[in-house]
């Protein structure tokens, strides 16, 4: 069985059948996964999430290893039978999370994960 993924937050509570990965790109911690795509005056959430799905797109089709090996790292997750909460800081809003999770669910389905 393979497992699900969810978008939440970064202050939700991970559920016990499941592995949270932060996507985020705070400072501190930034994620490989993370949006580059600040949300401001001249750029609304609507543009950064696709923006960011174009971003992605190169970063794969360039052979970025570190995108891909977390991508890979995730797939890995959910082969094996456990649920993953992609975790950002966008809390009930459109978030690049969902195309990660496409990536995911199309990479899972077309069986082209590492």
């Amino acid at each position: 069985m393979i497992g699900k993924i969810t978008i939440g937050t970064i202050w939700d509570a991970i559920p016990e059948s499941s592995v949270g990965v932060y996507i985020g790109r705070s400072i501190k911690q930034p994620s490989p996964l993370g949006n580059p795509f600040v949300i401001n005056a001249s750029r609304t959430r609507e543009e950064a999430c696709e923006q960011y799905e174009e971003y992605l797109m190169d970063k794969m089709n360039q052979g970025d290893r570190e995108v891909l090996t977390e991508l890979n790292r995730i797939g890995s997750i959910l082969l094996s039978g456990k649920d993953v909460l992609l975790r950002c800081y966008c809390k009930n809003r459109l978030c690049h999370g969902e195309f990660i999770k496409s990536v995911l669910d199309d990479a899972i389905t077309n069986k082209v994960l590492d």
